[in-house]
């Protein structure tokens, strides 16, 4: 009945008053009340004298000595709710880990991913999906994923439902993985568009590439201590002296990754008419043009050309590789290639690509983009040697 703490006190304090307020109508001591109970000879018996005043105090003190016994009652019983919470919580996040590493529920898509050696995971769930085949209620769910950060929950507007997305964060800003590789993939959007994020971290994990991803801020989030762009931003200019603390651990990290890294590759997301990947290569100061000359990747023109020959076979259209975006001085990717100096590969993938409900063709796209980085990264590493 006393689950508040509010009214376990208002009880506390109720009766403590209640026997204070009956005691101070007793004129007489506690000798006479309770002599047939009380030894003369005792310490208790010495009280036979004492007056109404002095009753008085030490019903005070006891009141107070209660008050204090409750409040620590009290603060004992919230401490340990919130710890078996916290533990029922974790054991939450534990069974939505278990649901994820299962890759889709697609038989076909988890024989191709198989039989491709893809490493992966699931791109997502709906809360429906979580809440009827876990038997979890949605508010624990959604208790878990505010409370442990390890998954994010996403509005899916066209077909009105609510999806869940796993996060791998370890940083301010997002995920920070580094790997002795010298490519580094970096992605600032997984906010921005759902599905992204898996993909730009699937094809770092099959790749076995560094990765930095700004997984918590966008320019147009609700929340304005969120609401920032990590891809088009003046401190990009200089990779560094962001006012933003987040913001600027990211521009470090980016910094010392630089120190291992031959080549980084840009993914982002686009949603241009023809549905086609956008790629583009720049290197030595210079944008790319239709060729695409990239000339520290040994190969890089011949290996799109088998890029695009593979999607075209898979039903997607001719490749775009021409990048506008690369000129903007405060543009990430176009910051990394200009102030370190490395080749810097940008990867669009269509936004219908990454929603689209197919498991088995997303993977497909997956892995002939993973299969291309790889090309260009083996290649650029023999050039060196």
């Amino acid at each position: 009945m006393l689950d508040s703490v509010l009214l376990q006190l208002i009880f506390l304090v109720f009766i403590t008053c209640l026997c204070a307020y009956l005691a101070s109508r007793r004129s007489f001591t506690f000798r006479k009340s309770l002599n047939f109970l009380i030894d003369p000879g005792t310490f208790a018996g010495e009280s036979e004298t004492m007056d109404k005043k002095q009753f008085g105090v030490g019903i005070l003190l006891t009141l107070i000595g209660l008050l204090t016994l409750g409040g620590i009652i009290s603060v004992l019983n919230n401490a340990l709710s919130d710890y078996l919470y916290r533990a029922k919580l974790q054991r939450i996040e534990e069974r939505l880990d278990g649901a994820f590493e299962i890759p889709s529920y697609s038989y076909k898509a988890r024989q191709y991913i198989k039989k491709h050696d893809l490493i992966s995971s699931s791109r997502g769930y709906t809360m429906e999906d979580l809440e009827f085949e876990l038997e979890i209620y949605r508010k624990d769910i959604l208790d878990s994923i505010n409370m442990l950060h390890g998954f994010r929950v996403r509005q899916e507007f066209k077909h009105k439902y609510i999806a869940v997305e796993q996060l791998y964060s370890n940083r301010s800003y997002g995920t920070l993985l580094q790997r002795n590789n010298p490519i580094t993939v970096v992605c600032t959007l997984p906010l921005s568009a759902r599905y992204i994020g898996h993909f730009s971290h699937i094809l770092a994990q099959n790749t076995d590439a560094n990765y930095i991803s700004n997984d918590f801020f966008d320019g147009g989030h609700l929340d304005t201590e969120r609401r920032m762009s990590f891809t088009i931003h003046t401190a990009n200019q200089t990779l560094s002296n962001s006012q933003n603390p987040a913001h600027n651990e990211f521009l470090q990290d980016l910094n010392a990754l630089n120190q291992r890294t031959k080549q980084f590759v840009y993914i982002g997301y686009t949603r241009n008419e023809s549905h086609a990947l956008e790629v583009f290569c720049a290197d030595n100061g210079a944008k790319s043009d239709a060729e695409n000359h990239c000339s520290r990747i040994d190969r890089f023109t011949e290996h799109l050309d088998a890029l695009e020959k593979r999607l075209r076979s898979h039903g997607h259209p001719p490749l775009l590789r021409e990048a506008d975006s690369i000129d903007n001085p405060i543009h990430i990717a176009n910051a990394i290639h200009m102030r370190f100096n490395k080749p810097t590969v940008l990867i669009l993938v269509p936004l219908d690509v990454l929603l689209q409900e197919s498991e088995l063709d997303y993977y497909i796209f997956l892995k002939e983009v993973r299969d291309f980085v790889r090309d260009i990264t083996h290649d650029e590493s023999e050039t060196k040697r």
